[in-house]
């Protein structure tokens, strides 16, 4: 799990279906001009909705102020929508949706602080994105009409956000200082499936390219290197453009229950083999039971590879 949800309850939504193939990570906090959200308001990254689908309204926004909404409801609103039902939802306990009076005036603050934060490390080696919350929103709100300068940045050591103090001017006159603190994301390659995969496929190099995806924090959930990928098991149907992530893949099955197997003693000076049988399924790394056909005993085996192990 990103750490853009470790400071909530963070849980995992099914649309409408137990075997969801695309996943959408929703934002903490939706900002709108209008009387409607539609569905590329509420996501991080929408590049697995199609054109359509970004367009869809899913909620009505608040006359002023702000509205929680609970990922519920916006699941419920989601599955009115044919296209959507293979989708699943990660979300943080609530979405905050705010009326911005100048949606205009907070876009250049935030266009004008990510041009700042880009020259400072350790953000200048990625592409970035904000996030505002509906504090910070209130207060550059408040601002409006002033030019303005980032002062100074302070990164939050998860890379997740960055306290910033910002300086506003209005001609020659000081119109104050903000403390804000701000989401950053950053855009890193991650490992993308190239083909539809079925739950059970052992998944391998040519099921996979890089691409680049939205990402918060360090601890990132997503998979950014083939080797966390292949040779492991999927655990879900997942559809073409899919990102893989890690909880998604689990270790293969090495031996069902009742397969005859070849153990070895693990000895390096003697490396005496055996056949046996398994008493249960195992996968890979898995310590199992297992009899010994010749002499009927029973003994511990770790799964090493298909059909082998090594007693322990």
């Amino acid at each position: 799990m990103t750490k853009l949800f470790t400071a909530l309850t963070a849980f995992v939504l099914f649309s409408c279906s137990l075997h969801a193939e695309r996943t959408l990570s929703l934002r903490k906090t939706v900002e709108v001009r209008g009387s409607q959200v539609v569905l590329s308001d509420l996501v991080i990254d929408s590049a697995v909705l199609s054109d359509a689908e970004k367009g869809l309204v899913i909620l009505k926004s608040p006359l002023r102020g702000y509205k929680n909404v609970r990922p519920i409801d916006i699941a419920y609103e989601m599955q009115v929508h044919k296209s959507l039902l293979d989708v699943e939802l990660l979300a943080p306990s609530f979405v905050k949706v705010v009326r911005v009076k100048d949606v205009d005036y907070v876009e250049k603050v935030k266009a004008g602080l990510l041009d700042a934060l880009s020259k400072e490390n350790p953000w200048k080696m990625f592409e970035l994105e904000m996030e505002f919350s509906p504090s910070d929103l209130n207060k550059i709100s408040s601002m409006s009409g002033c030019e303005f300068e980032m002062t100074s940045q302070i990164p939050n050591d998860e890379l997740d956000s960055a306290k910033l103090t910002v300086k506003f001017t209005e001609g020659d006159k000081n119109k104050g200082s903000l403390k804000l603190l701000p989401m950053v994301r950053r855009k890193i390659l991650a490992i993308t499936l190239r083909n539809n995969i079925k739950k059970g496929h052992v998944i391998q190099k040519s099921d996979l390219i890089l691409d680049r995806v939205w990402v918060s924090g360090t601890n990132e959930k997503y998979a950014v290197n083939f080797k966390d990928c292949v040779g492991y098991e999927a655990s879900r149907n997942m559809l073409a453009g899919s990102r893989i992530i890690n909880n998604y893949l689990i270790e293969p099955v090495f031996v069902d229950k009742g397969d005859f197997i070849t153990v070895y003693s693990g000895n390096r000076l003697l490396n005496v083999s055996a056949k046996a049988k398994a008493l249960s399924m195992g996968r890979r790394g898995q310590i199992i039971r297992a009899k010994n056909i010749k002499s009927g005993k029973e003994m511990d085996v770790e799964m090493t590879g298909v059909q082998t192990g090594i007693v322990k």
